[in-house]
């Protein structure tokens, strides 16, 4: 016999405890609660398969963005939310086909789709943007957008199992300036299209590239290549550009590059890179967590590279190596960081 199932009910406490964080299974009620908020909820919550908001509910927390990822994060297999009439008064919200939007401006804005659906999922016509991280932790295939889609927020399929991504000529717009990937640490992503018409935005060797800025805004994490080179005429890499590769080794950077933009090698797989005399930045967790990293070469003296909390190699391997010029920015940056140095003069 099946265990019995039960409802989660919040009644006087608005926030998420650890006590609200046991198991359910598959029905989740958020009831007579007036402001929600994920904030302490320590665990996946797995079995949950539907969440239902009721007409109590007036506020969700203050950083919707951050509520909409942990709604990916700790409901890997939610597959429906049901939004009460009332919501849609009061808040604007309503759920289609499961998933949560909000109406705003006589259009529609796709805030959440439940993590645990699979196969594709088409968008609702007349809906005109996807919110940030709307697809985080994704388990579908693919996404089909309405003609009405005219922008995608950064980090939309953020860590989702999406494998195809086609950008029709209809969106207008991907994220904010310095920040446009919208599918950053992707594992199965092979395929991004551009419609050959795009006035934006192009695609060269399934990666995705802004026309005006020259500048790489993803390289699928799950193409199988192990090196890379970046084409001359894109002039900088964007964030999380090659977020979580699995099977890059290599990149091959030309002396038109000057910088390194913010997190823009996080997590990825790259064993070696070699940065030309050209690049004068690397920025804020450039190359975090890239836990293969063995060996860097700075070639710029004066190469700024941010240090602290924040530093350009946050997290990286204790083995890795920094080979530059003695005196130099990079030999400084390596004492202070406690990796390995190699003079340049030796190394070459």
């Amino acid at each position: 016999m099946g265990k019995e199932k039960r409802d989660l009910k919040l009644s006087a406490d608005p926030f998420w405890t650890k006590e609200h964080a046991s198991d359910f299974d598959t029905d989740m009620i958020i009831d007579k609660l007036v402001y929600l908020s994920i904030i302490g909820l320590d665990k996946a919550m797995e079995t949950v398969q539907s969440i239902v908001l009721t007409d109590s509910l007036q506020r969700i927390e203050y950083e919707l963005e951050d509520f909409i990822i942990k709604l990916g994060y700790y409901f890997p297999n939610l597959k429906h939310i049901s939004v009460s009439e009332k919501l849609f008064k009061s808040m604007n919200l309503f759920s289609a086909d499961g998933c949560l939007y909000v109406e705003e401006n006589g259009f529609f804005i796709l805030l959440h789709c439940p993590a645990g659906r699979t196969g594709v999922y088409s968008i609702l016509e007349g809906t005109n943007r996807v919110e940030r991280y709307a697809f985080s932790c994704s388990q579908l295939e693919e996404v089909l957008f309405p003609d009405s889609l005219t922008e995608i927020d950064e980090e939309a399929f953020d860590s989702s199992q999406i494998v195809r991504l086609h950008i029709p000529e209809t969106i207008k717009l991907i994220g904010d300036q310095g920040c446009e990937n919208p599918a950053p640490n992707c594992p199965n992503l092979t395929s991004i299209t551009v419609d050959p018409n795009h006035k934006k935005y192009y695609a060269v060797d399934n990666c995705l590239f802004s026309k005006k800025d020259r500048l790489l805004l993803c390289y699928p994490a799950g193409l199988e290549a192990s090196h890379y080179s970046l084409p001359a005429k894109c002039r900088d890499i964007g964030f999380r550009a090659f977020d979580g590769t699995l099977h890059l080794e290599t990149v091959s950077l030309h002396s038109k590059l000057s910088r390194i933009g913010y997190a823009a090698f996080t997590r990825a797989s790259i064993k070696k890179i070699d940065l030309p005399d050209s690049i004068d930045y690397i920025g804020e967790q450039a190359f975090e967590e890239c836990n293969s990293l063995q060996t860097v070469i700075v070639r710029n003296d004066n190469a700024r590279i941010e240090g602290g909390d924040f530093g350009s190699f946050r997290k990286c391997s204790n083995g890795l190596r920094i080979v530059a010029n003695a005196g130099s920015t990079g030999e400084k940056y390596a004492h202070e960081m406690g990796f390995a140095f190699l003079d340049l003069t030796a190394y070459d």
